[in-house]
């Protein structure tokens, strides 16, 4: 395991946020219809998308449940 002082959270969020975003519009949902779907804000998911936020591990599921996919593949390519 890395030194604390490697990680790069900035870059986690950024990563994670396009890898939403690619999978949002792979499937075709606007950022309205996932974030009502997945039950947070659209501004929040903006945020995400942007890499200005992070996240909990229970939206990430959700968003996950939302885009057919798994977290996984949402935080492919983090490290």
């Amino acid at each position: 395991m890395g030194a604390t002082g490697d990680f790069d959270e900035a870059a986690v969020q950024a990563r994670v946020g396009a890898n939403i975003r690619l999978r949002r519009e792979k499937v075709g949902l606007s950022q309205g219809a996932l974030a009502e779907r997945a039950g947070i804000h659209r501004t929040f998911l903006n945020q995400l998308e942007n890499g200005h936020r992070g996240c909990t591990v229970t939206v990430l599921a959700r968003l996950a449940i939302e885009l057919d996919t798994s977290a996984s593949v949402l935080v492919l390519d983090i490290v």
